[in-house]
């Protein structure tokens, strides 16, 4: 289980600063933002290269699909956001109350399970905004993963 305090196998850098990547024999396990102080990692397994390969494809091309076993540790809940982010088309973003009333649940509730989303990216929870802004991304609202969130969908956008 990808925690604060456990290490990526991997380390990568991107447009937006360094991603860490944690992967077990059989499936991704977490891909996210960690910092530019995180000493880059390449990656030591098939998957972990093929998780790499597919990276660097989306970074050239933001239309790129992902094709990767995903092991995502969640509640059902969870679990039922995270299949409805992979849904969400490349370029387009949905609001939190969309998939709110798709669920049957709050815009709040699906914030919850973005904000737990394990391998972001891959699923695409900077693809869900407010109704007027951004929102959050990774549980902030300003700093890097704000800039991120707005280089992902920019990129996916041609802009």
């Amino acid at each position: 289980m990808v925690t604060e305090n456990s290490k990526p196998r991997t380390v990568i850098d991107s447009p937006f600063g360094r991603i860490g990547i944690w992967t077990s024999e059989s499936a991704i396990c977490g891909l996210e933002l960690v910092s530019n102080r995180c000493k880059l990692f390449p990656p030591r397994n098939p998957l972990a290269k093929n998780v790499v390969t597919q990276l660097e494809g989306y970074f050239a091309n933001g239309h790129t699909q992902f094709d990767l076993p995903l092991s995502e540790l969640g509640t059902p809940f969870q679990k039922s956001v995270w299949r409805l982010l992979r849904k969400i088309p490349v370029g387009q973003t949905v609001c939190y109350k969309d998939l709110a009333i798709k669920l049957n649940t709050s815009p709040r509730a699906v914030g919850s399970a973005c904000r737990s989303n394990p391998i972001q990216i891959v699923t695409p929870c900077h693809r869900v905004v407010a109704k007027n802004d951004l929102g959050g991304y990774m549980g902030r609202t300003s700093g890097a993963p704000i800039r991120m969130k707005q280089w992902l969908i920019n990129h996916e956008r041609g802009i």
